[in-house]
């Protein structure tokens, strides 16, 4: 369980005045209201997630019709991520990592890693390091946060504040003498240390429901045979779009990048269609699709 960041974060003085927010949608044309007002200082703070490398450098005007680099390129602006973390994508492949950041260096857009905006002033935003980066548009696209709900539960979490669960997928609290008045379960990207993926959400899901129902059966004596599941960490696939006809794809020990890439994350896509619905319609729908995207450079 996660929520939405649609406010900017706290400490950083001078940031809600100046910023605009990239949440749960945005108008298609919001570009069009700084057009023949702007220099050449574009700043995105804090998207260097896999969603804001996405939204940033790659699939701008896909479905939520975020700004798309190539745009911001015609117009001749510079692009700029700021990340806290030492990179971006942190804990991804490194070998996925470097073509990423080759990608994005095509595009020109700057990389500022390992560093955190403490105040924005008119035009810029000072850094924590003393650092003035220059900007005329200034987008906040952080993206989610444990709510405040759980954080009240005095849950064992990591430093990104996702639980920390046991092998069952149980909540662990911060203090053994801590008692619930049932057991907590936690499933997804919440979860400390798995992958934030699809696959792994749904795999948890089949495990923390199978748990509780063999819960259910032994504090209801309906059962003799308690055999719960436990949860292990895998390397699953991932691709990741990044801008244009081009994606990069870890499958296994092997790292595909380019236009092939691309075209396998369409045969996903193709595939997640025919298991939520049928076959006719998911592919006319996929086929639809792709023809507005081989038409159009800018989408991923």
């Amino acid at each position: 369980m996660y929520e939405i960041l649609d406010s900017v974060p706290e400490g950083a003085p001078g940031m809600a005045e100046k910023v605009i927010k990239i949440g749960r949608d945005h108008p298609a044309g919001w570009m069009s209201r700084f057009r023949g007002n702007l220099s050449k200082a574009f700043v995105a703070a804090d998207a260097a997630g896999v969603l804001g490398v996405v939204r940033q450098a790659s699939a701008r005007v896909r479905h939520d019709a975020s700004p798309d680099v190539l745009r911001l390129r015609v117009f001749g602006f510079q692009v700029s991520i700021i990340e806290r973390a030492p990179t971006i994508l942190p804990g991804f492949d490194e070998k996925v990592l470097k073509k990423v950041m080759a990608r994005l260096s095509s595009l020109d857009i700057k990389i500022i890693s390992g560093e955190a905006i403490s105040k924005v002033i008119p035009k810029a935003v000072v850094l924590e390091s003393g650092k003035i980066q220059p900007f005329d548009v200034l987008i906040w696209t952080g993206g989610v946060k444990t709510p405040a709900m759980l954080q009240k539960l005095l849950l064992i979490c990591d430093e990104r504040k996702r639980i920390k669960t046991s092998l069952a997928l149980e909540c662990l609290p911060e203090n053994e003498k801590i008692k619930f008045a049932g057991k907590i379960f936690a499933v997804g990207d919440i979860v400390a240390g798995a992958p934030q993926v699809a696959q792994v959400a749904l795999t948890q899901a089949d495990i923390a429901a199978h748990n509780i129902f063999e819960d259910i059966k032994r504090e209801n004596n309906l059962s003799q045979n308690y055999s719960p599941k436990s949860y292990k960490v895998k390397n699953y696939p991932y691709i990741i779009p990044v801008c244009g006809k081009f994606a990069v794809a870890k499958v296994g020990p092997f790292v595909i990048s380019g236009f092939a890439a691309w075209v396998l994350k369409g045969l996903v896509e193709l595939n997640y269609l025919f298991s939520i619905m049928p076959n006719w319609k998911a592919l006319k729908i996929w086929l639809r699709g792709l023809i507005v995207f081989i038409k159009n450079d800018r989408l991923g």
